[in-house]
């Protein structure tokens, strides 16, 4: 990965468990030192739980 800022789509695929071991320890230590990554991470994951749970139709006896 580098030091180079990950692009939108891997960071979404970090955030959802969707990335190998070794990108995901890569994720990690790039989130060691870039303080604008760990801020859109914080900023991602504040704003899903922000978002309420979809509520299903309930089922009706018939």
């Amino acid at each position: 990965m580098g030091s180079a800022c990950p692009n939108i789509e891997l960071l979404a695929a970090y955030l959802e468990n969707n990335v190998s071991q070794k990108t995901r320890e890569q994720m990690e230590a790039h989130l060691v030192e870039c303080r604008i990554c760990r801020r859109v991470i914080a900023q991602a994951i504040k704003s899903e739980s922000a978002v309420p749970a979809p509520v299903l139709p309930r089922k009706t006896s018939r």
